[in-house]
């Protein structure tokens, strides 16, 4: 992209460099890298907000005036659909999609098109996708290097969001090209006569494809979302042909490419990161790794948004700031994705276990308290030591040892239990408790140093005086047949007797 206004100005030294910085982001050598060119932008402007009068823009790295500018109802999308000329199957094609509508007719669509995605729809996709997983990943060869963009990250998108929607297997490559279309019109095209050439071959083709669909599904619906949209309603209104048309293919180019960059994107990553790909082989599941995987990556490099009223902010300095009704906001959504004020190691994958394990809603704590282990793992390879527990009941235990106090009376902190100098005695689940940790100093001897003989005596009169239930049971034979290993403690509760536990001990 490139200024014409620019072209024809006399700028100062300082100019210039703004000048030179802006004309950098869209240079093809920054395409493989382009964060050290957003951190010169960033450098221009310590607040994250460089408006530059040349270009009609504001361009945002801050991560707080980013987010208050996504999140404001004073900010309105849209803009390059009046920027397109109206004649083309370009711009026919974008001006139904939801994405550049705004107010009462964005809710409309967004509404319509809402109501094809129920959750019983949602979640019978989780199937699908594991299904079209598995088929791509043994599609793969392992006797040698493979392609993991044209075996998996492309395909696996592209079937996925065609099967939802219910379209046919056999037009999966025209699909894919479509929506690398749709992707190069958003990203703009002026300037290059054989991609504008192209995109409308394209539009004209889907826009054909389409033409008479709508009528079709609602006259004979098919299993999948697409005829769910062309069936849904909102107080009698449908979606017309052509909307339908164009936010079917907003959902096949907005999934298919965000998802297609992230997967390559995110290995190549992880393959820089071997801390961050050690946490993730420890925590395949957790909640927080698509979005930070989505943070480091980035996917979606930079949006844009025109405000329609002031907008008062606070920026990367911690000042306010406010953004006058009318300013082009070109959001940067990669440089507010590493923000180092926000992120102390930006490029950094924040998929270390302190990281995922502060980012739990509840702490995955145990019996056995997560310090012995020193986070190298934190806990989740062993689930006889894992309960879920109440954070402030965690942080009021901390490491303490377990002790039987002659006048424990009342529970201390909301019914967790009593805590006094160097020991602790829970309110409830005391022989579990102690079947915990008397395995944990089976199979982790010499961790322990906060316990003395006198505490295992009191571990071994709690296992003796509350023995293993239907509850610790049952649990102790599902951790077996999930990891392969069981607490003998509670098969056996007679072998305590036989068992010298002080070997365990790290004094």
């Amino acid at each position: 992209m490139t200024n014409p206004v620019a072209a024809q100005v006399e700028f100062t030294p300082e100019q210039q460099r703004v000048q030179a910085s802006v004309q950098a982001l869209w240079h093809p050598q920054t395409i493989p890298d382009p964060y050290p060119a957003y951190a010169a932008l960033r450098d221009l402007n310590p607040p994250g907000v460089l408006p530059v009068p040349e270009w009609g823009m504001t361009f945002v790295t801050s991560h707080a005036v980013n987010s208050a500018v996504l999140r404001s109802p004073l900010a309105r999308s849209g803009a390059i659909i009046s920027q397109m000329p109206g004649d083309t199957q370009g711009t026919r094609l974008l001006q139904p999609m939801m994405l550049f509508h705004n107010g009462p007719s964005h809710a409309r669509l967004r509404g319509l098109v809402q109501a094809a995605f129920t959750p019983r729809v949602v979640e019978a996709q989780r199937e699908l996708v594991q299904t079209v997983l598995n088929d791509l990943l043994d599609a793969l060869p392992t006797d040698r290097d493979v392609d993991l963009v044209a075996g998996l990250a492309a395909p696996l998108p592209a079937r996925v969001i065609m099967r939802m929607l219910g379209l046919r297997g056999d037009d999966e490559a025209k699909f894919m090209r479509w929506t690398q279309s749709v992707a190069d019109l958003l990203g703009g095209a002026e300037g290059n006569p054989d991609l504008l050439a192209r995109i409308e071959a394209d539009a004209s083709e889907m826009r054909a494809y389409f033409r008479d669909l709508a009528d079709e599904l609602r006259a004979h619906p098919q299993p999948g979302l697409l005829s769910a949209m062309a069936a849904a309603q909102d107080g009698g209104e449908r979606l017309s042909s052509d909307e339908l048309l164009s936010n079917a293919v907003l959902l096949l180019a907005a999934g298919h490419e965000t998802t297609s960059n992230l997967i390559p994107g995110g290995l190549l990553e992880l393959a820089r990161q071997p801390q961050a790909w050690a946490a993730l082989v420890a925590l395949p599941d957790h909640p927080n790794v698509a979005d930070e995987l989505l943070r480091v990556v980035s996917p979606v490099q930079l949006d844009g948004r025109t405000l329609a009223g002031d907008l008062t902010t606070t920026g990367a300095d911690g000042q306010p700031l406010t953004l006058p009704a009318g300013t082009h906001v070109q959001t940067l959504l990669a440089a507010a994705n590493r923000d180092p004020g926000v992120f102390p190691d930006p490029a950094a994958e924040g998929l270390n276990a302190d990281a995922l394990e502060d980012a739990l809603p509840y702490n995955c704590e145990h019996v056995v308290p997560q310090s012995w282990f020193a986070k190298r793992q934190p806990m989740r390879g062993d689930l006889h030591h894992l309960f879920a527990c109440e954070p402030d009941c965690n942080s009021f235990r901390g490491n303490t040892p377990y002790f039987d106090f002659p006048d424990y009376g009342e529970a201390i902190r909301s019914d967790c239990g009593r805590r006094e100098p160097g020991e602790f005695e829970p309110a409830h689940g005391r022989g579990a408790a102690a079947r915990a940790t008397l395995y944990f100093l089976l199979r982790y001897p010499g961790v322990i140093r906060q316990y003395a003989p006198r505490h295992l005596q009191t571990l071994l009169a709690w296992h003796a005086a509350h023995p293993p239930g239907d509850w610790e049971r049952h649990r102790n034979a599902a951790i077996h047949a999930a990891q392969g290993n069981r607490n003998p403690l509670i098969d056996h509760p007679d072998w305590a007797a036989m068992t010298d536990f002080t070997e365990g001990l790290g004094r």
